[in-house]
């Protein structure tokens, strides 16, 4: 890793309050010191596949983990999954890479059903606890990004339909 780098682009992201997408593999610590240095709070630590007392540290310093396809069939991947604080915990797909390297299939965003079904069942949530539990994580890093208000109107207008539907029936 080029650490000169890295560290110039997670300081330019922190003076201008932006979320950090990270992919840490092979530099989990120096990731971590980074993040620490620069006091990195709005931080996404991408696919993280490395040491669980690292996982701990990001944790503490509240970088939300995301976990995907991986976690389908890795063992250390789905301890990752179940180790993450839930307010900590986000999902993805990696697409269509992710799931084509894995399984030699073309991955699509539908794969994210799988994603999340495995992680309920890890631990011990039911599917639609897990997607509102995701939610909630992504719009508490979003904070008040303009955006992140309009994503959470839609939100809630979909589930006010969705209340609405179901009081009908």
């Amino acid at each position: 890793m080029r650490q000169d780098v890295f560290e110039y682009l997670v300081r330019k992201g922190v003076e201008q309050n932006k979320i950090l997408n990270i992919h840490s593999k092979g530099a989990e610590a120096d990731v971590h010191s980074v993040l620490r240095n620069l006091n990195a709070r709005r931080a996404i630590v991408h696919w993280y596949s490395g040491p669980l007392d690292i996982l701990k540290k990001l944790n503490h310093r509240g970088a939300y983990i995301t976990v995907g396809v991986e976690m389908l069939t890795d063992p250390h991947i789905q301890a990752v999954a179940k180790a993450v604080p839930a307010e900590l915990l986000l999902t993805e797909t990696d697409n269509p890479g992710g799931y084509r390297w894995l399984t030699g299939d073309m991955g699509t965003p539908a794969i994210i059903k799988s994603v999340v079904e495995k992680l309920s069942e890890l631990r011990g949530w039911k599917p639609e606890q897990t997607q509102e539990r995701i939610f909630e994580n992504f719009m508490r890093l979003a904070g008040a990004d303009e955006w992140a208000q309009r994503l959470r109107g839609l939100h809630s207008s979909r589930t006010s339909k969705v209340s609405s539907d179901l009081n009908k029936m």
